[in-house]
């Protein structure tokens, strides 16, 4: 299992090209990385594999290297965090195992808005995994941090209705390996109950001012909230569904958006991810302006690929409730991190979170 970039070797990459069915003639004489994205990552290792062959076309020119647990050169608090606890290390394997076996049965096994998967393997007692995807090429991937425009958001949710579509009642039983979305509404509540304080004490000034009253009445009843989202139809869901996991291809008019990351796919309500979208990766003025109608174009997407029996209030009902869960996971999120243990992006990522504090705002907006 190879741990770090230098372990690609033509002789390695050969076999795991030949395990995956995409190199048939000859061997790969030679490669050349180029680390790609880590700047946006708090975690492993991403390149571009520059490919050559013995033979000429014997497979694709160029592919990408995912290395999860791999050393990076740029630093995050998540990183040391998960260096520091071997459990952390585990579950970190554990779900890169989850996202290759996503790949190997769901990404193929009907719409999917998820690149190709050349080659995937995971060990957790080594604490290594790797997976080799296909190169989409010269990608434009929208800015988290200055928020998405609505025509992106509309693309994403157009490549994810017809893979919610699919899997729309028939997850738990069609994909019964795949974890459960929020399993566990009590330990929610008593961990966000616990952290709501730390939260508080950091942040109370920097935000509206009606959001710790907000917050204040959820120590009661988010677990009620969590249990009604759950009661929603089920379907696959990405569980992380935000700009810096999404990419187009550059240049193209109407490009598809493809969906990268699938670590925390999950068996919940379609509208987690639509929510995480939404409120997350676009700026408030933006969302205000554009929310209820690119909701109403997602609930026709999702009727024209089959969902019956889910009317568009329902939809919007579910969606309202799933800004409290937003707004509740983020608040354990900055209750239990450290801001001096931040670094690179993902300090620039929580400090906007206060600053520019979408998520608060749009609790407040979908309190009533």
């Amino acid at each position: 299992m190879p741990s770090r970039l230098a372990d690609l070797t033509p002789d390695w990459l050969t076999a795991a090209l030949r395990e995956g069915s995409v190199l048939n003639v000859g061997d790969v004489e030679a490669v050349s990385a180029t680390v790609i994205g880590e700047e946006l990552g708090f975690t492993g290792v991403v390149a571009r594999l520059e490919l050559t062959y013995s033979v000429a076309g014997g497979g694709p020119r160029s592919i990408v290297a995912k290395l999860p647990t791999a050393e990076r050169r740029i630093e995050s608090g998540f990183r040391r965090r998960t260096d520091a606890h071997p459990q952390a290390r585990r579950r970190l394997v554990k779900r890169s195992q989850l996202e290759i076996r996503f790949y190997e049965e769901i990404a193929t096994g009907g719409p999917s808005p998820a690149p190709r998967m050349f080659f995937g393997a995971a060990d957790t007692g080594a604490g290594t995994a790797i997976l080799l995807l296909e190169d989409l090429g010269n990608v434009r991937q929208p800015d988290l941090l200055a928020g998405m425009s609505a025509s992106d958001a509309r693309a994403v949710l157009g490549a994810m209705a017809p893979f919610h579509a699919h899997w729309w009642r028939r997850a738990g039983t069609s994909a019964g390996w795949v974890p459960a979305w929020e399993p566990h509404p009590q330990a929610r509540q008593d961990r966000f109950d616990v952290s709501v304080d730390t939260f508080l004490d950091r942040y109370s000034e920097a935000l509206p001012a009606d959001v710790g009253y907000v917050i204040q009445a959820m120590r009661k009843d988010y677990g009620g909230a969590l249990r009604e989202l759950a009661a929603a139809p089920p379907t696959l869901i990405h569980g992380d569904l935000h700009a810096d996991n999404i990419v187009f291809a550059d240049g193209a008019e109407d490009a598809p958006a493809v969906v990268l990351d699938w670590q925390t796919v999950a068996v919940g309500p379609a509208v987690a991810d639509v929510n995480t979208l939404l409120v997350g990766s676009m700026t408030t003025p933006t969302r205000r302006r554009h929310e209820m109608e690119l909701l109403a174009e997602y609930h026709e997407l999702l009727s024209a690929a089959g969902v019956r029996g889910l009317d568009l209030a329902q939809l919007v009902s579910s969606y309202r409730l799933a800004s409290r869960w937003h707004l509740a996971r983020t608040v354990v999120w900055l209750g239990n991190t450290e801001p001096a243990e931040l670094a690179g992006r993902e300090r620039l990522i929580v400090e906007g979170l206060i600053s520019e504090p979408r998520v608060f705002e749009a609790a407040l907006d979908h309190a009533g």
